[in-house]
């Protein structure tokens, strides 16, 4: 009686922070590891150290054979696929099987897929939403068949999550616009990327950049704002932006794949054109890092990234 009164007391906590654990990919992103560090979940409040395994927890975990479902909203940037290869990598490390899905910024396809999810009883449920609105109604069947969801990017508009990892995305695009409007100068033209997707975390970025401008006192405008999921387009707006507008002095982008449409379209232009971004690609990173890419004279035009700080609620 005593043993199934312990795994009962373990079972419920031991899903949620091994969903946690596994979803933000602490295998394989030192990054994420720094980020989780300094945030507070609510599976009773504390700090996120508490997110470790106690070894009886480990042991119950191997024990059950436990299967995962794993949604993501895309798989077109480096931030996704390190969370995929670290959760792939720690469901390995603790037993879990991972049964991973690609939306491609369908929010239809991934309510089908989350719903498959629940009719194979999965016994947690992590994703990254394309829309909190239409995977609500997915998220309330998980909640009616006690399927627990790790959520990322802010809370569904219906239904419960057991736990919403979110970054300072805020923060991060309010100082990655500042960095921007120092380099410009403190006045002049820009443009901003985004991506459009209906989640808070999205929402959260647009404001921070809304907010860096305004504090200029009216001395930087933004000119042109484009979003898109496709490399493609993103680039294609960027150099329409510098075409309308001659004048133009930087480009904010507020996600890892719009960062790289910009680069090349300023290249492409030989401009002097400064870009700074929230949420980096690998490859944007090694640019700051060497300081290239560069314009004609030799001026870097990737200055800054702003780097995330991790909170679970």
């Amino acid at each position: 009686m005593s043993d199934q009164h312990d795994d009962h007391a373990i079972s419920r906590r031991s899903f949620l922070k091994m969903a946690a654990l596994t979803g933000v990919g602490l295998a394989a992103s030192g990054s994420l590891l720094e980020a989780l560090a300094q945030s507070r979940f609510r599976l009773g409040e504390g700090p996120a150290a508490q997110l470790a395994l106690t070894p009886n927890e480990i042991k119950f975990i191997k024990s059950r054979k436990l299967r995962f479902g794993f949604n993501m909203n895309h798989r077109t940037d480096d931030f996704i696929n390190s969370v995929i290869d670290g959760g792939t990598e720690a469901g390995k490390q603790y037993g879990v099987d991972l049964l991973v899905g690609d939306a491609n910024f369908d929010a239809a396809k991934q309510r089908s897929d989350v719903e498959g999810l629940i009719q194979q009883r999965v016994n947690a449920i992590f994703m990254i939403a394309v829309d909190a609105d239409s995977i609500s109604q997915a998220i309330l069947k998980a909640n009616a068949a006690k399927i627990p969801v790790i959520i990322v990017g802010g809370p569904p508009v219906r239904g419960k999550a057991a736990a919403v990892l979110n970054s300072t995305s805020y923060q991060g695009c309010f100082d990655a616009t500042k960095a921007l409007i120092k380099e410009i100068g403190g006045e002049g033209k820009i443009g901003v990327l985004n991506i459009p997707l209906a989640l808070k975390t999205i929402k959260d970025r647009d404001n921070g950049v809304t907010a860096a401008v305004k504090e200029s006192g009216g001395k930087v405008q933004v000119v042109a704002t484009q979003g898109s999921f496709n490399a493609g387009e993103l680039s294609a707006a960027a150099q329409n932006m510098i075409q309308a507008n001659p004048d133009l002095k930087g480009i904010m982008c507020t996600w890892s794949v719009a960062i790289t449409a910009a680069l090349s379209a300023v290249q492409q232009s030989g401009k002097e054109i400064a870009v700074t971004g929230y949420d980096a690609e690998i490859d944007a990173l090694k640019a700051i890092k060497t300081g290239k890419p560069a314009t004609p004279s030799g001026k870097p035009i990737l200055r800054a990234t702003a780097g995330q700080q991790g909170r679970m609620h």
